[in-house]
């Protein structure tokens, strides 16, 4: 009997702890990768995505929102290699805003930083503080990710010249020249993310 009633309970756990909203990426055999969401609530969502994409292509123009009825799957888009080396996408998402942010579980947010740079420090303590979720991508750590920065930069149409780390995409939009990081954080990105009370906060 006390093995069937654990059973039960991790079971009933896995499913009370389960998310709203679900992306499900399938990969197929041409390499393709077909983007789906399923709605596991009761509730009806209005959700925006946008993407960065890496030698891949959308078959749908950026940024995509949808409507997702409750309890349904709904298809979004299908991404395509461009190349024979692999490519690499990163999607972005958020609800409508009369909808609660914490069903947002993808990112709004990606940053390019470096290793001993004072306004990259002071970006990643701001975001860490107030809980804000983020892809980070350290331009220091190895040839790979300098070059994705540098490729982000050309399909941007953003000047390197004028491009000042840390470089925020933010909602789809780039800010390649922060003058002032801690008044952009305030300013920007005041409602952003799972605010974590000073008390509460482990670091």
């Amino acid at each position: 009997m006390k093995p069937s009633l654990i059973l039960i309970l991790l079971v009933s756990l896995k499913i009370s702890a389960q998310k709203p909203l679900q992306f499900i990426k399938v990969k197929n055999p041409d390499r393709t990768v077909d983007l789906s969401v399923i709605n596991h609530s009761g509730i009806d969502y209005s959700v925006t995505i946008n993407m960065e994409l890496e030698k891949m292509t959308c078959d749908k123009k950026l940024p995509i929102t949808v409507e997702i009825a409750a309890g349904t799957t709904m298809p979004l888009a299908k991404l395509t290699p461009t190349s024979e080396q692999p490519g690499k996408y990163l999607i972005n998402y958020r609800s409508s805003a009369n909808q609660p942010l914490d069903l947002t579980y993808e990112p709004n947010l990606t940053i390019y930083t470096k290793n001993k740079d004072k306004r990259s420090t002071q970006l990643l303590i701001y975001l860490n503080q107030n809980g804000i979720a983020y892809n980070e991508i350290n331009t220091s750590y190895n040839g790979d990710t300098k070059a994705m920065y540098e490729r982000m930069l050309t399909r941007r149409g953003i000047d390197k010249k004028e491009a000042r780390i840390p470089v925020v995409i933010y909602r789809g939009e780039a800010y390649p020249d922060i003058k002032n990081v801690k008044k952009f954080c305030k300013e920007k990105l005041a409602n952003e993310g799972h605010f974590i009370r000073k008390q509460d906060r482990k670091y």
